[in-house]
């Protein structure tokens, strides 16, 4: 492996570093994994077809599921839709899948100690669509995930454009944002 080199030989040694992080993690020999950039060009030359440490950590663990949850001292995010183009993460978004994300945010937040956590839903178009006039997707898949939310217990609000809720989040008012696309 050459530093600074893309090449299969580095994106093998990636995949079996992360490969014995996910064993001994398994095995209880390690409480967390902490991760670096990986290069996605690298892996693929490697045989490794993933879309990054989210796929790969899937196929690892064998789970059905996996969220990507970006988080720091000001601002937590959680993905509906993870390394994906524009056009495949807009029909990935569904009630569905916004209301599992909701719910795994929450989870993981309510793991950290927070027994209530806030939690705004960012919508998709300019506006959130503006009553459809750019884009139904808001309306027709994150406004209901939202509703059955909060029918769960859930305090969340959204769908909230983009260029605001994360200027709301990082002033407070949210301890996490569930973000459409990564």
């Amino acid at each position: 492996v050459i530093p600074g080199t893309v090449s299969a030989a580095g994106g093998e040694l990636a995949y079996r570093c992360i490969e014995r992080a996910v064993e001994l993690s398994l095995a209880g020999s390690i409480d967390v994994i902490v991760t670096a950039p990986l290069n996605k060009e690298a892996l693929h030359a490697s045989g490794h077809h993933f879309d990054g440490h989210t796929g790969l950590l899937t196929h690892l663990t064998g789970s059905e599921q996996s969220f990507m949850l970006l988080t720091s001292e000001k601002l937590s995010t959680v993905h509906v839709t993870t390394h994906v183009s524009m056009r495949e993460a807009t029909e990935r978004i569904t009630t569905k899948r916004v209301l599992d994300t909701i719910r795994a945010g929450n989870r993981h937040l309510n793991q950290m100690g927070l027994a209530e956590p806030r939690i705004a839903v960012a919508g998709l178009n300019p506006h959130c669509g503006e009553g459809g006039i750019f884009g139904t997707e808001d309306i027709e898949q994150i406004t209901p995930a939202v509703a059955a939310a909060r029918e769960e217990g859930f305090l969340v609000e959204g769908p909230i454009p983009g260029d605001t809720v994360f200027y709301r989040a990082v002033r407070g008012e949210f301890d996490l944002v569930v973000a459409q696309y990564h």
